[in-house]
């Protein structure tokens, strides 16, 4: 059989794919939205703004559909993926843009400009998130190997679905902290020693429950945009975790057999080019989502 041409480019946009794929099975869907948990995707969607993904999206997904419906069998055995995960990003990127417009259209000149205090609290809100997740690890990796206390880091830890939320999880960590630091001979002892484990860490904890705490009332964490934006956020994190995988199945299919094309990310790049988006967006950042335009600003007060 003849190689498939190397696709570099496509005419097809998401409502040209969403018709030859049809809805996907939703037990797929699933299996990807599943992945990771809510608050994870949350993180990594808020350091980039919407209409990058929706920018990169359709000529990703239309290149890898029409090379994989052309390609050789041989070809065929160096992707790690298939057309049923390009359909599952197809979905998911039609519900972005479905919300994203929605916001667009039905929010009012008061909530597409973000007030100071909203803008405080979505940096409170953002900073607590980042500092939940460092102390997650700090205290799994005093707490040891043993699986009862790692659970209990995460069962102390919480969610972040709200405001409030992060900041009872923060102040749970603190605490659990503070637990921690009474061992004074034991392993726990040396391993707090080894992660530079202080009080001072458990003071930063509970600082920055209040600044989450205090920021969300004054910016008012009833209101149903910011509610709204984590939606967007979840969808976010999402989309740029399957964008994620298909370039990079792509690109690990170049370097076995170069008649394959490689999906450069181009609105994405710095998130996605050469590394995993979870690590690049730890990274390097590619617009937080604050300084994103009016018709997206994303208001990030309450999770």
């Amino acid at each position: 059989m003849p190689k498939a041409p190397n696709v570099v480019s496509t005419s097809l946009g998401l409502d040209d794919l969403h018709a030859k794929f049809g809805a996907p099975d939703a037990a797929f869907v699933k299996a990807i939205v599943d992945e990771e948990t809510r608050e994870e995707f949350i993180a990594l969607g808020i350091q980039i703004a919407s209409r990058h993904i929706l920018s990169d999206a359709p000529r990703i997904y239309g290149i890898a559909y029409e090379f994989l419906n052309s390609a050789s069998e041989t070809q065929l055995d160096n992707v790690d993926l298939s057309l049923e995960l390009i359909s599952v990003g197809v979905h998911l990127a039609i519900e972005l843009r479905t919300l994203t417009n929605k916001v667009r259209q039905t929010d009012d000149a008061g909530e597409a400009e973000r007030s100071d205090a909203e803008h405080e609290a979505a940096t409170a809100f953002t900073s607590g998130l980042g500092l939940r997740t460092r102390t997650v690890r700090l205290l799994k990796g005093v707490a040891g190997r043993g699986a009862t206390q790692r659970k209990r880091v995460d069962d102390r830890t919480g969610t972040a679905e709200t405001a409030e939320a992060l900041a009872q999880g923060l102040e749970a960590q603190a605490t659990l902290m503070r637990e921690l630091l009474t061992h004074k001979k034991d392993a726990l002892a040396v391993r707090a020693k080894l992660y530079r484990m202080t009080e001072a860490r458990a003071v930063k904890l509970d600082e920055a429950a209040q600044a989450v705490r205090e920021t969300a009332k004054a910016a008012d964490a009833r209101s149903v945009a910011r509610v709204r934006q984590l939606e967007i956020d979840f969808l976010d994190g999402v989309n740029l975790h399957v964008l994620g995988e298909v370039i990079h199945a792509f690109e690990g299919a170049h370097d076995m057999d170069a008649s394959i094309p490689r999906l450069v990310p181009i609105a994405t790049r710095r998130l996605l080019a050469k590394h995993g988006a979870r690590k690049g967006a730890a990274a390097d950042a590619e617009e937080p989502k604050g300084a994103a335009a009016p018709d997206e600003a994303k208001a990030k007060a309450v999770k």
